[in-house]
């Protein structure tokens, strides 16, 4: 409420309107008022575009910063999963909910995630679906787990991320490095063709139940099924051959790509978003991965004592991680869910999830990453307040 109305650019242009033109049949009547975004699935905003018609302001922009801070609980839950299951010798639950509390604190810090904070953006609401897929496939491998409980969690990791990707389209990116993910992990998760058939399956009906039926649409009325995108390779007669990619932050060199997150931090120039903003935690990512790969290759060569079989939700994560980090370099479309919920995750997780059993060197990391998540929150903070956003 502190932060009053939210008069973004794409609540004023598309937003609202895709949502008042589906419920209204207006979508085939109207000549693109919304431009391209005229035919972006309309489905996430409808929730938005309910309250805000039968609700009071304060009622709906209370309820959208509610649904909004699930990623906080989410986070959470994640960070402690998996530092749970690393830490299960010997671990310290209050340092462990400590961390799990800065993870999640770290991620809604982030200047877009408190830009979009109880508006309509549906970023920070897609992030629900890719955050709890996470949570069931780190859950179905956790140690214990029954065959018919592992199929349960890839199923509904499958599905969620589906749904997300359904939702809006730029969250492929999700789902698609989680896969490769997958596949590059075989041997290790020893998972089987099946249940990855599973995953799979799951995850195209996801998306069938979020966008199917808007495809469906799309193709009946226009001939391209995700309309007037990639129409260099469709071909619908309805608009010109051009795939209508953005192509606006992309960077144009490895260079350039490396530097974004250095930019953002100095504040004067936002490579990455339309607005102002300054954000600490990607450069502090960059520096802060290096020196502890570093440091960690180091003490694991010295060390022979390492356990082979520690829990496979690491290399998920580490792989993940790495892909992640590819798409905020700009070489696929990036989201701003990227810089919300989800960045608390990358930053926790990687710090603390390779190390497997080794006592001396965990020992020394959990002291080390609360003190690292302590001191990025508040530089966070601290920058967001002096550079600021414009909302």
């Amino acid at each position: 409420m502190l932060k009053g109305e939210n008069i973004g650019w794409d609540q004023r242009n598309y937003h609202y309107y895709n949502a008042y033109a589906l419920l209204s049949h207006k979508v085939t009547y109207h000549v693109a008022p919304a431009m391209l975004q005229s035919w972006i699935n309309p489905l996430v905003y409808v929730p938005h575009y309910l309250l805000i018609n039968h609700t009071s302001p304060i009622i709906a922009g209370s309820l959208f910063g509610a649904i909004a801070g699930i990623n906080f609980v989410l986070v959470y839950f994640l960070a402690r999963m998996v530092i749970s299951t690393q830490w299960r010798a010997g671990g310290r639950p209050g340092r462990e909910m400590a961390i799990g509390i800065l993870a999640a604190a770290v991620g809604i810090s982030g200047p877009k995630f408190l830009e979009e904070l109880g508006g309509t953006n549906g970023d920070i609401t897609i992030s629900l679906f890719v955050l709890a897929g996470l949570i069931a496939l780190c859950r179905s491998h956790q140690p214990g787990r029954r065959a018919r409980a592992q199929d349960a969690g890839y199923a509904a990791c499958g599905f969620l991320l589906g749904a997300a990707a359904g939702l809006k389209l730029t969250a492929i990116v999700y789902p698609v490095g989680l896969t490769m993910t997958l596949l590059a992990l075989w041997p290790r998760l020893r998972f089987g063709l099946r249940r990855f058939v599973i995953y799979s399956l799951s995850g195209v009906v996801g998306f069938l139940m979020t966008a199917g039926w808007w495809s469906w649409f799309l193709w009946r009325e226009y001939g391209n099924p995700i309309f007037p995108f990639f129409n260099n390779v469709i071909h619908s007669p309805w608009v010109i051959i051009h795939d209508f990619r953005d192509n606006t932050h992309v960077p144009r060199s490895l260079a350039e790509a490396v530097s974004y997150p250095f930019q953002e931090l100095v504040g004067n120039r936002y490579p990455t978003s339309d607005v102002p903003l300054r954000d600490a935690r990607f450069a502090l990512l960059f520096v802060l991965l290096g020196i502890m790969s570093l440091v960690i290759l180091w003490r694991t060569l010295r060390r022979s004592d390492i356990d082979p079989n520690r829990a496979p939700i690491s290399p998920i994560v580490e792989a993940n991680t790495f892909w992640l980090i590819v798409i905020f370099l700009g070489l696929i479309y990036l989201t701003p869910l990227f810089y919300g919920s989800l960045a608390a995750w990358i930053i926790s997780l990687f710090c603390v999830v390779p190390f497997g059993k080794i006592p001396s060197l965990s020992s020394e990391i959990r002291g080390l990453t609360f003190q690292l998540f302590s001191s990025i929150l508040s530089l966070s903070l601290s920058l967001f307040v002096a550079g600021g956003t414009l909302r």
